[in-house]
């Protein structure tokens, strides 16, 4: 088959502007530098604003969670005063009595024939601590703080005014 038959030619120049054709076509393909950092500078931005309302309902979300859980211990120490004759539970036994079956004295005891209130202890959300120790005590290390004479419980560094939390 001769060149005229087949239609290509065996000039050199023809072959670098097939190449180069080639080449120009894949780069139309592509995206330049600044298209993309464009869009890299486009993202930060949505990340600037998006970032701090996730922080927000964060927060928002850690003080609801405490405020239903201390009325859910707190309903449930009532319960557990209808049950046990109008005493509270003790703050050396708290847990202990609220989650596990207890005697008419409060001696926790798996046949008791009263409780569990809770079914397990609960966790302070913004300290991420279940232990309780008494009122006016509390650490950044303690979740609940506890009058026993009282019978009544608070989070630890938990302002429920202003649902706002404040470490110790």
């Amino acid at each position: 088959m001769t060149e005229a038959e087949s239609g290509l030619r065996s000039d050199p120049t023809v072959l670098s502007e097939c190449l180069w054709g080639m080449f120009k076509r894949h780069r139309q393909r592509g995206f330049t530098l600044v298209e993309i950092l464009i869009v890299v500078v486009i993202i930060g931005i949505l990340a600037i604003i998006i970032v701090p309302k996730c922080a927000q309902f964060t927060d928002q979300t850690r003080a609801t969670t405490t405020v239903a859980l201390l009325r859910t211990i707190r309903n449930q120490i009532e319960f557990y005063q209808a049950q046990h004759q109008g005493t509270n539970p003790t703050l050396a036994q708290m847990w202990a009595n609220l989650t596990s079956p207890t005697k008419l004295d409060g001696t926790p005891d798996g046949s008791g024939r009263f409780g569990p209130c809770l079914r397990q202890v609960p966790i302070n959300q913004y300290t991420l601590s279940d232990t309780i120790v008494a009122t006016g005590t509390g650490t950044a290390n303690d979740g609940w703080e506890y009058d026993e004479a009282a019978g009544k419980i608070a989070a630890v560094g938990f302002d429920e005014a202003t649902e706002t939390f404040t470490p110790p």
